[in-house]
């Protein structure tokens, strides 16, 4: 929908602005679309938590070649009142602020996007915190063994995270145990080959429970609180 509606919105753009068409800004429209493309493609291939950007600003960012070609036809840069630049780049005010302009299919592909990405971040953004201390065992497996039960995963401990996980083999284990417990935040204390000799020391320390890494990451389901 993008594609379709960037040279008609750059056509009747200028055209408003009385700017006459010629060789220079008519190749720049047809290089800014193919532009628009492969940045299209490129996105929609995105995993939705990975896309830093919107749709609406790469077609911004599709409208540089125009504005070249508005700089190299000598095209004075405006000082009206509606010459407000989107783009720090945006000598003549070509980006649209909002996908309104761009034509109905446009807005509503593009609010569509909006709704999409909202619905796949928002359990990511508004999940209780665990706070996460790893050891021995691979990082990437415990935090996502957390995040499987519906949890955050942090770095810093405070009273604002809902659980804390922490690896009894790491050498500040003990202070961090004691730290959570003092927070009042569920410890869960995790570790290999421990004796009841020391599981019987984390829980004086403040563990609410103690268990081996592969039960941690193989059933985090049965060991973890369920968020709510």
């Amino acid at each position: 929908m993008f594609v379709d509606a960037y040279p008609m919105y750059v056509a009747m753009l200028l055209s408003g602005r009385g700017v006459q068409m010629n060789v220079l800004i008519a190749d720049a429209i047809v290089e800014g679309t193919a532009v628009l493309d492969g940045l299209l493609t490129t996105f929609e291939v995105t995993s939705l938590h990975e896309q830093r950007v919107s749709p609406l600003e790469l077609f911004r960012e599709a409208l540089r070649p125009v504005d070249r070609a508005l700089a190299v036809s000598g095209l004075p840069e405006p000082s009206d009142s509606w010459a407000i630049a989107v783009a720090p780049w945006d000598r003549y005010s070509l980006s649209p602020g909002s996908s309104q302009v761009l034509g109905s299919e446009a807005h509503e592909a593009h609010l569509r996007w909006a709704v999409t990405k909202a619905a796949a971040v928002a359990p990511g953004v508004l999940a209780p915190r665990a706070f996460v201390a790893s050891g021995g065992q691979s990082p990437l497996g415990v935090n996502a063994a957390v995040e499987s039960v519906g949890y955050r995963s942090v770095r810093e401990l405070s009273a604002n995270v809902s659980l804390a996980v922490v690896a009894a083999s790491l050498p500040e284990a003990h202070s961090l145990i004691a730290e959570a417990a003092g927070l009042g935040v569920y410890t869960v204390v995790y570790g290999d080959d421990l004796d009841d000799f020391a599981i019987t020391g984390l829980r004086a320390l403040g563990a609410s429970v103690v268990v081996s890494g592969s039960t941690l990451m193989l059933s985090p389901e049965e060991i973890l609180p369920t968020p709510v």
